[in-house]
């Protein structure tokens, strides 16, 4: 797999649900999810060994298999309990039993 790459996400706005949709490529393609599990982490900073949140496969992450789809939805009563300011986000890929970081970068929690 490609390595990480930075994207820019919408903001969250604290109290309100919020969905995003990656499309993962690979190689100028749709990358087929079917064989991947998904984790989704949010801490406070990149070096950060705690997470604020984490999302998995069925649990706020819905993988759209050949689509190369991954939908991310957290509650407004999750989002509520996140700090205003910017924070890190990584999607980790793991198939085989080998997790690679796909997506990573800053993230802005708003009011």
């Amino acid at each position: 797999m490609d390595a990480a790459y930075t994207e820019d996400l919408p903001n969250i706005i604290r109290g309100t649900q919020y969905d995003f949709t990656f499309t993962i490529y690979l190689n100028d393609s749709l990358l087929d999810l079917t064989d991947y599990t998904a984790t989704f982490l949010i801490k406070e900073s990149s070096d950060s060994d705690t997470a604020l949140m984490t999302l998995t496969s069925g649990s706020g992450l819905t993988l759209g298999g050949t689509a190369g789809t991954i939908e991310v939805t957290i509650s407004a009563t999750e989002t509520s309990t996140l700090d205003v300011g910017t924070s890190y986000s990584a999607l980790t890929l793991t198939t085989n039993s080998v997790p690679e970081r796909h997506v990573e970068g800053p993230i802005k929690i708003r009011r």
